[in-house]
């Protein structure tokens, strides 16, 4: 389990892009069922990101495995719904 809270980390890990740049930041994700969204917590306000193409992947296939994670959970409890409605 990840216990480091999302926000600034200080590091520069690809060199400062520009004046702008304030550094690495970790995210945290949560899914918010209630919702049905997935909640990307910068820990602060950002105005901007980069990262290398590898990095892009590897970001956007951890997205993807959230957003399917999110679904399955969805129709799990669509399921269950549906039966509870059958049975009223």
């Amino acid at each position: 389990m990840n216990t480091r809270q999302p926000g600034p980390t200080g590091e520069y890990p690809h060199g400062k892009i520009d004046g702008s740049d304030e550094g690495a930041l970790d995210v945290g994700v949560a899914y918010d069922p209630k919702r049905h969204v997935i909640i990307l917590n910068f820990g602060k306000p950002v105005l901007w990101i980069a990262m290398p193409p590898h990095e892009a992947r590897a970001f956007s296939k951890f997205l993807l495995e959230q957003a399917d994670q999110a679904d399955e959970h969805l129709a799990k409890e669509l399921v269950k719904d549906s039966a509870n409605a059958t049975k009223n």
